[in-house]
């Protein structure tokens, strides 16, 4: 999905806090986007599952316990869901970067959780760069309060 029908589509989730909190980033702060891509359900909350799962058992001291319970969380309800393709956006914010599920079809929200970045936005705009000059593509956006500020192609 696209910004704008992100942005719009989280206006939408008035009952769920980390839309609404995400929603308030993109609206209010500097975010990176990425459009994301979609995948089989099955396998995408497989590839999830399993990050989890390396995230507990080898790295669990790298992540926060409100982390690890969100996420868990999320992929019990894309499991349960019943989408047949999932497609995955992406959102990173001074302190969060959310990972935010939509069902392919209908394009309703199936599940957001967040990580914390290790590093800046600054930092992240930096990385993107040496990728681009490298010869690579990065894929995100930067906006400002919900206006497009860059792109790294």
């Amino acid at each position: 999905m696209e910004f704008e029908e992100v942005l719009n589509n989280l206006k939408l989730e008035k009952e769920n806090n980390l839309a609404q909190e995400c929603l308030n980033e993109i609206q209010n702060r500097q975010v990176l986007f990425h459009s994301g891509f979609e995948q089989e359900k099955k396998e995408l909350t497989s590839l999830y599952r399993l990050r989890l799962k390396t995230a507990m058992d080898l790295n669990r001291d790298k992540f926060e316990e409100d982390v690890l319970a969100n996420w868990k969380k999320t992929i019990d309800e894309l499991e349960s869901c019943s989408a047949k393709k999932l497609k995955l956006n992406w959102v990173r914010t001074e302190f969060k970067q959310f990972m935010i599920f939509w069902n392919s079809e209908t394009k309703k929200l199936e599940g957001i959780f967040y990580l914390y970045p290790k590093n800046t936005i600054k930092d992240q705009e930096e990385y993107n760069t040496g990728i681009i000059n490298g010869g690579l593509t990065v894929g995100s956006k930067k906006y400002n309060k919900g206006t497009f500020i860059k792109e790294w192609k």
